[in-house]
C-alpha cells in the first residue's frame, strides 16, 4: 500500500445566501409579475386612475414591496405596456392572413384590427388618458399608431396610383381612435363596428379604383 495518504475533499459548506438564493429570486420575480399583473387587472376593470396602494391591494402584498420592484409609476407603466403587447395583442398580429389580393387583405385586416383593438380595449384608453402624465405610455401611444399606419402600408402595393392618399385614408379607419368612437360614441357591439370598418373600407377601395381607372 502506498505511504501517500489519500487527500479527502473537505464537503463544500452551503451558507445561508447560498441556500435562499433560488427561492428567494423566484418569490422575487413571482411579487413581481403579481404587481404587473395587478395593474392590467385594474386597468381592464376600466378603472380611469389608481397607485400604488391600489395595486397593492389588487395585487395582495405590501404597499413596500410594490416600491421595491418599481422605483415610480412610469417604469411600472413601461413594463405593463410591453406585456400588454407580447401577451395579448403580438399573438393575433402574427397569426397569418388567409387573403392574397390586397384589395381582400384590406377586409381581413379590418377583422383583424378589431380583433386587436377590443383584446387591449382598456390598456388603449388607459394609455391616452394617462400619457401627459407618462413619458413611458406617450411612447407606447406613439408606437402604437406608428405600427398602425406601417400596417396599412404593407398592405396598399407600393405600385398602385394614388397609393398615398388611399393609405392616409385607411389609416384613419383602421385607428384605434375610431374604434373608440364607434363602440362608445355610436354605441355599437363588436360586431357592428367591425362591419363599419369593412364597408368603410370597401367603399374607399371602390372610390379610390373608379378615380384612377377614369384618369
Amino acid at each position: 500500500m502506498s505511504d501517500k495518504k489519500i487527500q479527502r475533499k473537505k464537503p463544500v459548506r452551503r451558507t445561508k445566501t447560498n441556500q435562499r438564493s433560488g427561492p428567494r429570486t423566484s418569490r422575487s420575480e413571482l411579487s413581481r409579475q403579481r404587481i404587473i399583473d395587478a395593474v392590467i387587472a385594474l386597468v381592464s376593470k376600466g378603472h380611469p386612475r389608481f397607485g400604488a396602494v391600489d395595486i397593492a391591494k389588487e395585487a395582495q402584498i405590501g404597499l413596500r414591496t410594490v416600491f421595491n420592484h418599481f422605483e415610480d409609476m412610469d417604469s411600472l407603466y413601461r413594463e405593463m405596456d410591453a406585456q400588454v403587447h407580447q401577451r395579448i395583442i403580438l399573438p393575433i398580429v402574427l397569426r397569418p392572413y388567409e387573403a392574397t389580393k390586397w384589395q381582400d387583405l384590406v377586409l381581413e385586416v379590418a377583422e383583424r384590427r378589431a380583433e386587436i383593438f377590443e383584446a387591449g380595449y382598456y390598456a388603449g384608453k388607459f394609455a391616452r388618458l394617462m400619457q401627459a402624465n407618462s413619458t413611458a405610455l406617450s411612447d407606447g401611444v406613439e408606437r402604437s399608431i406608428s405600427l398602425e399606419r406601417s400596417g396599412v402600408e404593407a398592405i396598399v402595393p407600393k405600385d398602385v396610383e394614388g397609393r398615398a392618399i388611399l393609405v392616409l385614408a385607411l389609416d384613419a379607419v383602421f385607428g384605434f381612435d375610431n374604434w373608440v368612437r364607434l363602440r362608445e360614441g355610436s354605441d355599437l357591439s363588436v360586431e357592428e363596428a367591425t362591419a363599419v370598418l369593412k364597408y368603410t373600407a370597401q367603399g374607399l377601395i371602390r372610390q379610390h379604383t373608379a378615380l384612377h381607372s377614369e384618369a
